[in-house]
């Protein structure tokens, strides 16, 4: 008899703890599901979300400043990046390229609040926690493979809703008290804490000692307008709250993001996750640059422009027929039409996707058979062509000359040229040579290498 009570006590405790398990398990099954249907995730391999960001510095009355936010994943790669109006605080940047947290500096050698508490907690981008559904990886998303611990932590109210409550403990880091919460209804996700208590400080004395009090800090992530972009629900709305109380009384700091614009599927390159690569010419205000493969262009400039209004990219290397549709999509200036098929394609495709792009000719100045380019004594005959019956704007002309000889007499051939065509912009010049372009005319030149360093 005492065994059989001894075997009801083992089911009746064993009960609520598996309960508890397909609970949890059940709201992140229904939040998926509330995100879009498992085809959909699963075909959604980037992400990019760009809008508008205000700045409150709650603990500083009448602090503020505006800007532009973008995000972008894909994968496990996450980045986040401001640019503001504000003197001290002019920028925010982060990223997770897969292996590496990287924050960029607000001003020489100073991170911001946000910056320093994502720095020093890399597991928040590591396990695509912040953001929530507006990244790919969101943590929810592979559960398994984070191998994050999930419970169910009972229901709350929040904001006058009813929320399902889910506890997160991290791999790797476990000072974080982190709770999330859904929607009862549709199992949206509505919010994300994160709190953390620091202990007093220890003085010198008891009597120092006796000053110091312990630090809470809380971030809270708010997200809502929910509407539906490529088949996803996703938020409209974020909010970002950063607030931490300690002996010097409370800071706190809140960042409202409304996003007007989703992109998906597009192709990154691993750069765009590098918080530190391109972007130091962008903030000393560079906006023109040039790109040598379509591709490479694709995979990094999306998110760079959507951070910073006013940037200019120009193709400066081949363009094939094939890839007219993505050159016309993506850049402002092609600097080397050379043929008349390639002419007629980016003609086709400027009015089928009714942009006007400006153009140059590139001018094969040495008669090389390796390298693209009309000959120049064709030049004259193929900007009329362009001009007259392709209808399109030729801004210019562009050359590269022999690497092993002197660019003097190309440069001024170039010139020539343009002036019986009619032009006057001339494209010419590179790093080792960019001086001797300018003496002929030179209005534009390529200095890449000199800048960032060769590939």
């Amino acid at each position: 008899m005492k065994l059989f009570s001894f075997l009801i006590l083992v089911l009746v405790f064993s009960i609520p703890s598996l309960a508890q398990k397909m609970q949890a398990e059940e709201v992140i099954a229904k939040h998926l599901d509330s995100i879009g249907k498992s085809e959909i995730r699963n075909q959604t391999k980037s992400m990019i979300g760009v809008g508008d960001v205000a700045v409150r510095y709650v603990s500083q009355k009448n602090m503020t400043s505006q800007g532009r936010i973008v995000m972008a994943s894909s994968g496990e790669k996450n980045f986040l990046g401001m640019n503001l109006n504000g003197i001290d605080y002019p920028l925010e940047k982060f990223s997770f390229d897969g292996k590496k947290v990287k924050v960029a500096f607000v001003r020489p050698g100073v991170r911001s609040l946000l910056g320093n508490f994502v720095v020093t907690n890399g597991m928040l981008l590591q396990e695509s926690l912040l953001g929530g559904t507006l990244s790919t990886s969101w943590a929810l998303l592979n559960v398994s493979e984070n191998k994050a611990k999930i419970s169910f932590d009972g229901t709350k109210k929040i904001e006058g809703k009813e929320t399902y409550v889910l506890g997160y403990s991290s791999k790797g880091n476990n000072d974080f008290d982190i709770k999330m919460y859904f929607d009862k209804v549709n199992f949206q996700h509505l919010r994300t804490e994160y709190k953390r208590i620091f202990s007093a400080g220890i003085g010198t004395s008891p009597e120092q000692s006796s000053r110091f009090s312990e630090s809470r800090l809380k971030i809270t992530e708010d997200f809502s307008d929910y509407k539906l972009q490529n088949g996803l629900n996703l938020p409209q709305n974020y909010t970002l709250n950063y607030s931490i109380t300690g002996q010097n009384g409370t800071t706190e700091i809140e960042w409202k993001f409304n996003f007007t614009q989703f992109a998906f599927n597009q192709k990154f390159d691993d750069k765009t996750f590098d918080a530190e690569a391109i972007r130091p010419a962008i903030a000393a205000g560079q906006r023109v640059f040039g790109e040598n493969r379509v591709q490479e262009a694709q995979g990094k400039w999306p998110v760079l422009r959507a951070e910073t209004a006013g940037m200019e990219l120009h193709l400066i290397g081949p363009l094939q027929s094939n890839k007219a549709a993505e050159a016309v999509a993506l850049f402002d200036v092609i600097e080397t039409v050379d043929r008349e098929k390639i002419a007629r394609a980016i003609a086709t495709e400027m009015a089928r996707q009714g942009r006007a792009l400006r153009l140059y000719v590139q001018v094969n100045t040495g008669l090389e058979p390796q390298k693209a380019g009309i000959a120049p004594d064709d030049t004259v005959a193929f900007v009329t062509l362009c001009r007259d019956e392709l209808g399109l704007t030729i801004e210019g002309l562009m050359c590269i000359p022999p690497a092993e000889e002197n660019p003097g007499p190309h440069f001024a051939l170039l010139a020539k040229l343009a002036e019986r065509c009619n032009l006057d912009r001339l494209s010419m010049g590179m790093s080792g040579d960019y001086d001797v372009a300018i003496g002929f005319g030179a209005t534009s030149v390529r200095v890449g290498s000199a800048i960032f360093g060769t590939r």
